[in-house]
């Protein structure tokens, strides 16, 4: 079973993915699926197999399929990974996890002001009690998702009711703000810029990691001045 997306981007291109979802045995049967075997005669026989999948076609009508956006794309752009994650891989859920939990965990490792055990459990614990709910949430959300792809009467009912029963309006505002609205920042380097039309919606414990930095700087400058003013004298 196969699904695929694309995403338009600012600079007037098109990016696309096609995910082919494998059960165990059949990624036993099919040897081209082994990393051994990812050349780039591999990756063109992947492609040869999506070429009929049907894409949305802009205002004009046109009927375009993948195999429309393989021949604009560069071969050397086309590439075949594995993708063995817990959460479906539709709309990069899994990497903004993965994304959210290191920075999360390297903000709160940064205001550590020592390596005893003590500290670190401090943190682990603001670091779990931040994350959990909402990796809980994700994962609630990628069961949604596998529901959608699936070949059950349960599937097909849900396609059904989101296609001709929820608005679009819908789907896009849980979207942007589930996914495409999340950033996450380390507290210890200066913030990116925002840009786009999304508003972003930074990690729960940015603000509250950045204020622990710098209340931690502000005690250095209490103290070192005079040892910098000793110094230079």
């Amino acid at each position: 079973m196969c699904t695929w997306l694309t995403v338009t981007s600012k600079q007037n291109t098109v990016c696309w993915m096609v995910i082919h979802f494998l059960d165990k045995e059949y990624a036993k049967r099919n040897g081209s699926f082994l990393n051994s075997e990812w050349d780039p005669e591999a990756v063109e026989a992947l492609a040869r197999e999506v070429r009929v999948f049907k894409v949305p076609s802009g205002k004009d009508g046109k009927v375009l399929t993948v195999g429309d956006l393989i021949d604009k794309t560069p071969k050397g752009s086309i590439v075949k990974k594995p993708l063995k994650e817990k959460l479906h891989p539709s709309g990069g859920v899994s990497t903004l996890n993965a994304i959210t939990d290191a920075v999360t965990l390297a903000n709160w490792i940064k205001t550590l002001p020592s390596s005893s055990l003590f500290t670190l459990h401090d943190a682990l614990r603001e670091y779990h009690g931040e994350r959990y709910p909402l990796a809980r949430e994700a994962l609630d959300r990628s069961a949604l998702y596998n529901t959608l792809v699936g070949k059950t009467v349960v599937s097909s009912t849900v396609r059904a009711v989101v296609k001709h029963v929820l608005p679009t309006w819908f789907w896009r505002r849980l979207v942007i703000n589930n996914q495409l609205a999340v950033r996450p920042q380390v507290s210890f380097l200066p913030l990116v810029k925002e840009k786009g039309s999304v508003s972003k919606v930074h990690q729960a414990s940015l603000e509250k990691t950045r204020k622990i930095l710098e209340e931690q700087e502000a005690e250095k400058d209490k103290v070192y001045p005079l040892c910098r003013a000793v110094a230079c004298y």
